[in-house]
């Protein structure tokens, strides 16, 4: 199975103001987040992280939650990802891009939305603008994989597995 998700923001304290976050912590957040996510993917299943694991810039920290996650992890980098590419692969990620990824010839995989239409020949999923409501978790022509709008785990794309 293959899974999609975006802005876990470990060890992001403020994260949980700005977007509602049902914690007290940002510790009790990371422990919840590693939970969910580990709940619904399998070893065997692979994960795309549209982007932003974490604000923080402590390798450890994050190494150490990316290293409880399940599943074969790929990351398209988030304006929030600020380690080197290849800290990103020695905590696991078996592919990391620093721009957008298109998969299946039609699905572009960014972390902040791209502009489509009924003429574009993609279809977006993406992450970065969290629970603000001017964006439709789903449209004809994208997907918002934002852990706020998945209830904190990775979710599926069915027209994905039809491809």
């Amino acid at each position: 199975m293959i899974y999609f998700t975006s802005d876990l923001h470990f060890g992001h304290q403020n994260i949980i103001k700005y977007c509602d976050r049902p914690w007290a912590t940002s510790a009790e957040m990371d422990l919840a987040l590693v939970k969910n996510w580990n709940n619904v993917v399998s070893n065997d299943d692979t994960v795309w992280v549209l982007g932003d694991i974490s604000l923080s810039g402590k390798y450890d920290y994050i190494a150490n939650l990316v290293g409880q996650l399940k599943g074969n992890k790929r990351l398209v980098f988030g304006n929030h990802d600020r380690l080197k590419v290849k800290d990103y692969y020695n905590m696991g990620f078996e592919f990391v891009s620093k721009y957008p990824v298109i998969l299946k010839d039609f699905i572009a995989l960014s972390h902040a939305p791209l502009f489509t239409n009924t003429n574009s020949p993609f279809f977006n999923v993406y992450g970065h603008v969290h629970n603000m409501e001017q964006y439709i978790t789903r449209t004809e022509h994208s997907l918002c994989v934002c852990v706020e709008r998945h209830n904190y785990a990775p979710t599926t794309l069915d027209i994905f597995e039809e491809a």
